[in-house]
C-alpha cells in the first residue's frame, strides 16, 4: 500500500485552552497565540512549534517543542495537505534540526517567533504562499500576528492536487480575557509592535528584580492574576479608567491596605 504523507499547520488563536503536563490538571490558556505544524507518514506523527527555552520569556535562547499537537487544545484553524515523500522529509529535517537548516535559535518576539519558525520550515520544504500576483512566494516568512497566516496558509497550493487528505478547519474563537484582547497580537494595531515588545521587556526586567516573591512576579499562564493584600487582607484589580499608578497600560494592582503590586502584563511572545 502506498503510504500518504502529510502536513497539518495549526494556528492557535489568544485564549486557547492549554493542556498541562498533568494528565489530570489544564494549564491555562494561551495569551498571544500561536503557530506549528505537523507531519505524518500514516502510521507516525511528529510536531514542531518553536518558543523561547525558558517559559514566558520575551527574548532568549529558543528550542523545538514535540508536543505542541497535545498541548494546545482546540486551535482556531487547521488546514491539512497530502505532501511528497521529499517534502515530508524536508520538513522533518528543518523541524529535528533547524539551525542545521539556517534558522536562529535565538528568540526574539518582533523577528524570531513560533511564525518565522514555521514559515521557514515550509519554505525550506518547497512549500510556499502565493503572493498577490499569484505567485510563490519563497522568502516569505508571515504575518506579524498568529491569526493573519491563516490567509496566507489557505493559499498555498496543493502539493497534492484533489486528494482527500486535502482539508480544512475552522473552529470557534476561545473565550478572551480583557488582558488577552489587549496584549494579543490578533487584536494590536498595526505599527505598535515596538510598544508591545518595550512592555515585555519592561516586565521581564522587574521579573529580575532580587527579592520579589513568586506571587510578585508575572504569571504568564493566568493573565488575570493579583496581589495578595497584607494589612486588611484584601485586594483588587485596578480598572483601566480608575487607577492612578499608571506603568505601561494601568497594569499596577492597588490594595485597600496600601500594599502596592504591580500586575505585570505577560512578557510573551508567540509561544503560549
Amino acid at each position: 500500500m502506498t503510504k500518504r504523507y502529510t502536513l497539518t499547520m495549526y494556528v492557535a488563536a489568544p485564549g486557547t485552552p492549554l493542556k498541562s503536563e498533568h494528565p489530570d490538571a489544564t494549564g491555562g490558556t494561551s495569551v498571544a497565540g500561536h503557530v506549528y505544524y505537523v507531519i505524518s507518514d500514516g502510521e507516525q506523527r511528529a510536531s514542531y512549534g518553536f518558543a523561547p527555552s525558558e517559559h514566558g520569556a520575551s527574548s532568549g535562547p529558543g528550542k523545538v517543542y514535540p508536543n505542541d499537537e497535545k498541548t494546545y487544545l482546540n486551535p482556531f484553524y487547521q488546514r491539512k495537505l497530502e505532501i511528497t515523500e521529499s517534502q515530508y522529509e524536508k520538513l522533518r529535517e528543518f523541524g529535528e534540526n533547524p539551525q542545521q537548516n539556517g534558522f536562529s535559535m535565538q528568540y526574539q518576539g518582533a523577528t524570531n517567533s513560533c511564525i518565522d519558525f514555521m514559515w521557514s520550515g515550509l519554505n525550506h520544504a518547497g512549500i510556499h504562499r502565493n503572493n498577490l500576483l499569484q505567485r510563490p512566494d519563497t522568502n516569505y516568512d508571515g504575518e506579524l500576528k498568529p491569526l493573519d497566516n491563516i490567509k496566507p496558509i489557505q493559499s498555498i497550493p496543493a502539493p497534492v492536487p484533489g486528494s482527500p487528505e486535502n482539508t480544512e478547519e475552522k473552529g470557534t474563537m476561545p473565550k478572551r480575557t480583557i488582558l488577552q484582547r489587549l496584549i494579543s497580537e490578533e487584536t494590536l494595531p498595526e505599527g505598535h509592535r515596538d510598544m508591545l515588545n518595550a512592555i515585555r521587556d519592561q516586565v521581564a526586567d522587574i521579573d529580575q528584580k532580587p527579592g520579589l516573591r513568586p506571587h510578585q512576579r508575572a504569571d504568564f499562564r493566568r493573565p488575570a492574576r493579583i496581589c495578595q493584600g497584607t494589612r486588611h487582607g484584601t485586594c483588587r484589580p485596578c480598572r483601566p479608567w480608575q487607577c492612578a499608578h499608571r506603568w505601561v497600560q494601568s497594569t499596577h494592582v492597588c490594595c485597600p491596605g496600601g500594599v502596592e503590586r504591580y500586575r505585570a502584563l505577560p512578557r510573551l511572545g508567540f509561544d503560549q
